[in-house]
């Protein structure tokens, strides 16, 4: 059923006088029947969209993003979402707002501060934008190199990346998590409670947060990487580094990086301990009584840092299944990375 037709099917229950309890449950009854309609998903086309910017805005939504070599963008959503295509006069834009974000959890209030983002830049004139926005869930396919892809949850869902090629991609989900798979370029990601996860992808700049939840990162790489948690632990496993920034900073979890080429890694905890788990050549320098440690591993190379307020760093080379079995004390960072499977509930709620 439309939102349109539930509402006039709402309105001719009033003429006709329905007891107030009746019309409560049969208000429910019409607006469920208007909201959660995914086997009566619309397919809408736009041709001609390789240079558009894709927005997809919604409230409680599973945004589910594709790419393919075709100059077409595909959206296929329930009745409940609306789309539209609109060509926008735009200055010069060259990063970003990306707003405060606040979420209340078990310790209390977490803030994530306002920043600016640095995005590829998109030149001043007419844009074609695409926007997708409402409730429910959404599978995009849009060709691999728009230039800008902006996917924002503002209540409770998901964001799922797979397959990117383009210029800038930024993702926002209030209560939730996101997901990205095998791509490339400029990059944000942010979960306020959930975990972002990010597999086989190579990013020339990535910046990713969370309030409350986890980053794990998986035979990634990046030029440029900032990662940062207030009450999440961080993992980077079997990870490519180049030279340039590489920040990972978690103030109450964990943060275990393993590299699969030559560096150099800064390690601080403040409550925390640092371990190590090398199969090859790897020298440790420590100071601050245990607490802060250089490790070279291999010859060197790209300087990492690794940082935690609470938790404790974890330090190894390569992947974290060849150093099986494990101690005891790295059962968390294995934990992290094969985490038990969680269902997220449909219809979302706000």
């Amino acid at each position: 059923m439309r939102p349109g037709a539930a509402q006039r099917m709402l309105r001719g229950m009033r003429l006709v006088g329905v007891s107030g309890w009746v019309w409560f449950m049969l208000a429910f009854l019409a607006l469920w029947a208007a909201t959660s309609a995914p086997a009566c998903a619309d397919v809408t086309d736009f041709d001609h969209a390789q240079d558009a910017v894709v927005q997809v805005r919604m409230q409680a939504a599973e945004i589910e993003i594709r790419t393919w070599n075709r100059p077409l963008v595909e959206i296929q959503a329930p009745l409940t979402v609306h789309v539209r295509r609109t060509t926008v006069e735009l200055p010069a834009i060259s990063q970003v707002p990306i707003l405060q974000g606040r979420i209340r959890a078990e310790e209390g209030t977490v803030t994530l501060p306002q920043e600016t983002f640095v995005i590829t830049p998109l030149a001043a004139g007419p844009h074609d934008v695409i926007n997708v926005g409402g409730l429910g869930r959404v599978v995009l396919t849009v060709p691999r190199g728009v230039p800008l892809i902006i996917a924002v949850v503002s209540g409770r869902g998901s964001v799922t990346l797979t397959g990117y090629r383009g210029g800038t991609f930024v993702a926002r989900v209030r209560n939730g998590r996101a997901r990205l798979r095998n791509v490339q370029g400029v990059g944000f990601v942010q979960v306020m409670h959930g975990p972002i996860v990010i597999a086989n992808s190579d990013f020339t700049r990535l910046r990713a947060r969370t309030g409350v939840g986890n980053i794990i990162l998986e035979h990634s790489s990046a030029r440029q990487i900032q990662i940062s948690s207030i009450d999440g632990s961080i993992v980077s496993d079997d990870g490519t580094f180049q030279p340039g920034l590489a920040q990972f900073d978690s103030q109450n979890g964990f943060v275990a990086i393993g590299a699969s080429n030559d560096v150099t890694v800064n390690a601080h905890s403040l409550n925390g301990k640092i371990h190590t788990l090398f199969n090859g050549p790897a020298d440790v320098q420590s100071h601050d009584a245990g607490t802060g440690d250089t490790v070279v591993i291999g010859r060197g190379g790209p300087v990492v840092t690794a940082a935690s307020g609470a938790g404790d760093i974890f330090l190894y080379d390569g992947a974290l299944s060849a150093h099986a079995p494990l101690p005891p004390d790295w059962s968390a960072v294995q934990s992290a990375l094969h985490p038990r499977p969680t269902a997220l509930p449909f219809p979302l709620a706000i």
